[in-house]
């Protein structure tokens, strides 16, 4: 079990090709093998990186590590601090075992885990007071949405929920009009 590349992976992720055991798990991997070389032959490993990243699952029906940022920690991926990063890095091991909302002890562990390992294997450029800091860190999750939410909170992917709202601003700017009444354009 495991030992997957991160295409591997990638392709598991995106055909959902869930054969476990046996002579099916044994074809199973062979074709993530065959089409991970097919990805190695045709894309830089930042696109395969990337592709990864926004398809990785996490718990429920969050997929990605923006969808993660943003369910988790309320920020876009580009302002989570070390912790956070550590903590959105650990669930993916196993999101049922190291999901913020049911087991935060066990996945607390994991992240310190987490940052211990890459803190003694130095990749991470950080000073030991900022290691300490990041350890120290309680698991702080975002509020869950209340009713003052907007109306736009929906079950949509992130790309979707970003198009409607981009969607929803233009409107807004070109007819000169409040965000309630361009929803209804």
């Amino acid at each position: 079990q495991g030992a997957s590349t991160i295409e591997q992976q990638l392709i598991k992720n995106l055909l959902s090709d869930n054969s476990q055991g046996g002579l099916e798990g044994v074809k199973r991997k062979l074709r993530e093998i065959y089409r991970a070389y097919g990805l190695d032959n045709k894309y830089s490993k930042e696109t395969i990186l990337e592709a990864y990243l926004n398809t990785i699952p996490f718990t429920g029906t969050i997929q990605g590590v923006q969808a993660a940022a943003n369910e988790y920690f309320g920020v876009d991926v580009s302002q989570l601090d070390l912790a956070q990063c550590a903590t959105i890095a650990s669930i993916t091991k196993n999101p049922t075992q190291y999901n913020p909302y049911t087991n935060p002890e066990e996945l607390l562990s994991r992240r310190n885990l987490v940052l211990k390992n890459l803190y003694d294997q130095q990749q991470i450029p950080i000073s030991a007071e900022d290691y300490q800091t990041a350890l120290a860190e309680p698991l702080t999750l975002t509020e869950e949405q209340v009713t003052t939410t907007t109306a736009t909170t929906t079950n949509n992917s992130y790309f979707d929920d970003a198009l409607f709202e981009q969607v929803t601003a233009d409107i807004m700017a070109k007819e000169n009009c409040t965000k309630e009444q361009a929803q209804n354009i």
